[in-house]
């Protein structure tokens, strides 16, 4: 009643007493973090989806198996297991991208990812192609104090003395890292062949026209820092993401995290055309990392229109074929009664047919002997012919 007469009187424009704190009673305020976007609760999920520790298992069992096939090579053995990288050293790390709807373009241009660590062995031979004059090129990596690249080969090079498979090859096997001036890239691929393009090669495009203020230097340690993720027309695309030798399994995690959301925002349809990710070698298995649920298997997938005359048409057809079938199991029922009595028939005709082939005989000999006989005669006749002919050539010259 206290509370009320207090609240009467302050209505009424007199002074009100405080009460005290204990006699309030407030209702329970609401979250304030219930109107805000829920964030991940799972630490371990990369962007929400990817498992950071089984990415970190297919990691380590692949560099287990690489340092397992080292040992094994040292002591003179030969491991036939695919896992284990098969005759020669394999220790490049790929990221394995399937999509389930293909791309109906191939963009001959690659996306550059930069990495946190280079994806090369800081060993790696750098190879430079540039459009003609070489020597201009030469000249120009001199003038900046550049020595990232080893050698510099031109278009007319490539046209001329690398034209023969062998050259080609032995110049793709001598050098490690390929990069390719963008003004010539799209003549590439037919100069270079598609082995290239199979050996996991293909040239990163870079930007040599603006060399001033050192961005010719800094141009070239972005690429040889970076990866790059070429679309093609087919189910999968693989991204190379380092060394197994020169990185440990935290630091291709670290890659992995950090290629992993451009390649996502460059495929077409995003996490709903992506069907799982894979790690692996170029010779070992793949080991997966990432799996779409079989519920969303087919989401995005079109479905093909049927007219209804070729449906008809196509339950004609099953119709047909099963009439078909019935009618060969009738057959080859009646065909199991009729046995007997063509075998019978058949040991009746026997000799009846042999009768025959021994008739048959002498009227092929005699065939025979007749178009001989008019073959003679026909050549005889043209040999009286030309000799009447000659007689009377010479009786008029006379």
């Amino acid at each position: 009643m206290a509370g009320t007469k207090a609240a009467s009187k302050g209505s009424s424009g007199r002074p009100s007493k405080a009460l005290p704190a204990s006699n309030l009673k407030t209702a329970p305020s609401a979250p304030l973090t219930s109107s805000l976007p829920e964030k991940s609760s799972d630490p371990d999920k990369l962007l929400g989806r990817v498992s950071r520790s089984q990415c970190l298992k297919a990691m380590q069992a692949l560099e287990k198996q690489n340092l397992k096939w080292k040992s094994s090579s040292a002591s003179g053995g030969k491991s036939q297991l695919p896992l284990e990288g098969g005759s020669a050293a394999d220790e490049v790390l790929f990221l394995q991208v399937n999509v389930k709807r293909l791309s109906p373009t191939r963009k001959v241009k690659p996306y550059r990812i930069p990495l946190p660590h280079s994806p090369h062995a800081p060993t790696s031979e750098v190879l430079l192609l540039v459009k003609d004059p070489q020597r201009a090129t030469k000249d120009l990596l001199i003038a900046n104090k550049i020595k990232s690249i080893h050698r510099v080969v031109d278009v007319s090079k490539l046209k001329g003395k690398f034209s023969p498979y062998e050259a080609r090859r032995q110049l793709m096997n001598s050098y490690d890292i390929f990069l390719a001036d963008e003004r010539i890239l799209r003549m590439l691929p037919k100069l270079l062949g598609k082995k290239w393009l199979e050996s996991k090669k293909q040239p990163h495009p870079v930007d040599i026209t603006r060399p001033e203020n050192g961005r010719l230097d800094k141009e070239l340690n972005a690429v040889l820092n970076s990866t790059q993720y070429a679309a093609n027309k087919g189910c999968c695309v693989s991204v190379r993401l380092g060394t197994l030798s020169h990185l440990s399994a935290e630091q291709l995690v670290d890659q992995f995290s950090a290629a992993l959301p451009k390649i996502v925002s460059r495929v077409e349809g995003g996490w709903e055309n992506l069907k799982s990710l894979e790690v692996k070698t170029a010779k070992s298995v793949s080991l997966p990392v990432w799996n779409c649920d079989l519920k969303d298997l087919w989401v995005g997938a079109k479905e093909v229109p049927v007219d209804e005359e070729t449906a008809e048409a196509s339950d004609e057809d099953d119709d047909d074929e099963e009439e078909d079938e019935e009618e060969e199991e009738e057959d080859h029922e009646d065909s199991g009664d009729d046995d007997a009595e063509e075998g019978e028939e058949e040991a009746v005709a026997a000799p009846v047919k042999a009768a025959k082939r021994a008739a048959a005989v002498p009227t092929k000999a005699s065939a025979a002997s007749k178009d001989a006989v008019g073959a003679k005669t026909a050549k005889r006749k043209e040999e009286a012919d030309s000799s009447k002919k000659e007689q009377s050539k010479k009786r008029r010259s006379s």
